[in-house]
């Protein structure tokens, strides 16, 4: 079970829309395969196990306290403004690629493909 808990969504009424999360409180996202695809996180905090999928986009103040990795494939997740890592960051299979557009700050460990900074 996933529980999600956050101050603002938007659910996009279209399949093809991300959903938006402002101020999210997200625990385990990896239980039976599942993971994050066409999501904006806006000021999240990470907690458990989150699996990255595609189109993944972190903004505002977003604290990593879990073991982010990417799910099977490839994953670019997008970090805007200002990403604290105090967990785990590490690629699971196939790559995962940080992109940095804003202020990162690790605390802790990460083990994944590579990371592109962007200024």
């Amino acid at each position: 079970m996933v529980l999600l808990h956050f101050r603002t969504a938007t659910l996009p009424k279209e399949k093809s829309r991300p959903l938006m999360l402002n101020q999210a409180t997200l625990p385990t996202i990896a239980e039976n395969n599942s993971s994050t695809d066409y999501m904006t996180l806006t000021n999240a905090t990470l907690t458990g196990e989150f699996q990255c999928g595609s189109a993944v986009y972190f903004r505002g103040t977003t604290t990593n306290n879990s073991l982010m990795h990417n799910d099977y494939y490839n994953a670019n997740p997008e970090l805007y403004d200002l990403f604290i890592n105090n967990g785990t960051i590490q690629n699971e299979s196939g790559g995962l690629t940080l992109k940095i557009f804003g202020d990162f700050t690790n605390n802790n460990i990460i083990e994944n493909s590579a990371m592109d900074f962007y200024r």
